[in-house]
């Protein structure tokens, strides 16, 4: 699919806040979202479906050098939510020409990418969606199948949609989603699921 692929790599912590912004919707719902592709016209941010849902107007308001820059209209490219369960994924497009700066391009990673318990992630988003934080965690497990990533870091309201992100081959990659807070562990939709959804 178009949002899968792209051509550039990042590969910092530094990279995640860039690539990262804070999704606002007509409904009064806040998240977070992660920049995994551009093309002629637009860049494309993956969120979750159940920040969007509801919803038909958008913007998102990136981050950039220590500062959160004005919002930005988005459309809706692409929603797949099912209530109380791991469908659950958007993407919103922004027009390049909306757009003062570059955003950091972080790819989804390639279908067939793995998870185990102990590997090193980190990530970006807006908890309380008010200002743009990095993490770096851990994997705790996998379950559902390897549907479902759950972290050591407990997120907070606001940052439904952040990017779980990971270093491959010196590469930075999305390979997970950040969806709920279960019982103080910050779960989400896996890499795995990702592609079986898009």
């Amino acid at each position: 699919m178009l949002f899968l692929f792209t051509t550039g790599f990042a590969s910092s912590i530094e990279d995640n806040f860039n690539s990262s912004c804070r999704v606002n919707t007509s409904s009064g719902a806040r998240g977070s979202g992660t920049c995994v592709n551009e093309d002629e016209h637009y860049y494309y941010i993956l969120t979750n479906g159940h920040v969007t849902t509801g919803s038909r107007n958008f913007t998102v308001e990136f981050f950039k050098d220590d500062i959160l820059l004005p919002p930005v209209q988005a459309q809706l490219s692409y929603i797949n939510f099912v209530r109380n369960s791991s469908v659950d994924l958007c993407i919103l497009a922004v027009r390049k020409n909306l757009l003062k700066h570059k955003p950091t391009i972080i790819p989804i990673a390639p279908e067939g990418t793995t998870l185990k318990r102990g590997d090193s992630l980190q990530g970006a988003g807006f908890p309380s969606a008010y200002w743009c934080q990095a993490w770096r965690t851990q994997v705790r497990s996998m379950s559902f199948g390897n549907d479902i990533v759950t972290i050591h870091m407990p997120p907070l309201g606001g940052q439904s949609g952040s990017g779980i992100t990971k270093v491959i081959n010196g590469k930075l990659y999305v390979v997970g989603i950040i969806t709920w807070n279960n019982s103080g562990w910050g779960s989400g939709v896996s890499i795995k699921r990702i592609h079986e959804i898009l």
